[in-house]
């Protein structure tokens, strides 16, 4: 059984005993769901410090979900000292990989100039490519926009 499986089934601490082997051995994956888990309180005491690493090794590995959730925590600076620089990588690398959610945020910190220089036509590039990737939220920031634009 993997961990996944295990997940599935109910049974959160073979699954946490199995993602944790799984990452140890470089699964991408299994450090995403592991790094879930801990942000999440998902069958584990919440451990930011354990989510981040975690996500760290699925984003190196490729996983762009895993840039994407990492990116979270160093906007928000959760358990972790702040970073907008960090995460507007992370969000960039996420969106560039097709994470709709990651354009959303990015577009937000280009609209607000939020840890980054204010750029109101980036912010509506990025909003369209989360809109394009079904994001409601980057739709509709992308219309309001282009809107007050005219």
């Amino acid at each position: 059984m993997d961990g996944f499986a295990a997940y599935e089934k109910g049974d959160k601490s073979e699954a946490l005993k199995l993602h944790t082997k799984a990452c140890s051995q470089k699964s991408p994956t299994a450090c995403h769901n592991l790094g879930y888990m801990y942000s999440n309180a998902d069958g584990v005491k919440q451990d930011k410090s354990k989510a981040k690493e975690s996500y760290q090794k699925g984003c190196d590995g490729g996983l762009a979900k895993s840039c994407y959730n990492l990116g979270l925590i160093y906007f928000d600076g959760a358990k972790t000292k702040q970073d907008k620089q960090k995460a507007r990588t992370l969000f960039s690398q996420a969106c560039q990989s097709g994470i709709p959610e990651s354009c959303y945020n990015l577009g937000v910190m280009y609209r607000r100039g939020d840890g980054v220089r204010y750029d109101l036509s980036l912010a509506i590039e990025l909003f369209s490519k989360a809109c394009d990737g079904w994001n409601a939220k980057g739709c509709e920031a992308q219309r309001l926009l282009t809107e007050k634009q005219k």
